[in-house]
């Protein structure tokens, strides 16, 4: 399991990306320029104490070195989130296909030893021996 920090993505005048459809955002925000990569995984939504989590599937880009969520939150009216916040994202380590199998549901619940592992800055991908 690769735990990574992901940021949200500020740059908002390339395209509107939309709500709930992260993953058709990040194939539309990679088309846009060189170098961008496309990250598949589940955004660490709630953590229950006790190694129980609710995770959600996610995708993620990668760019300059960064993984950053391009997808906007979807926040209740009245309910202020910290956009500067990192949220914890776990990896999918194998085929863009292999992780269309797992994504659906939506949400998974699942216990796990606690996440106490060290969080990389950069998740993906894995740097060059």
């Amino acid at each position: 399991m690769v735990l990574a920090k992901v940021l949200y993505f500020e740059e908002t005048t390339e395209f509107n990306a939309i709500t709930a459809k992260c993953h058709e955002n990040v194939d539309a925000w990679i088309t846009l320029k060189p170098g961008r990569k496309a990250v598949r995984g589940w955004l660490v939504q709630s953590d229950f104490g006790g190694g129980a989590y609710l995770l959600a599937s996610h995708s993620i880009g990668f760019e300059n070195g960064k993984l950053w969520d391009i997808t906007p939150p979807d926040v209740p009216p009245g309910q202020i989130i910290n956009l500067r916040e990192p949220r914890v994202f776990v990896r999918h380590d194998g085929t863009v296909e292999s992780f269309e199998k797992y994504r659906e549901p939506e949400w998974v619940q699942f216990q796990y030893p606690p996440l106490s592992l060290p969080i990389a800055d950069i998740g993906w991908p894995p740097e060059p021996d």
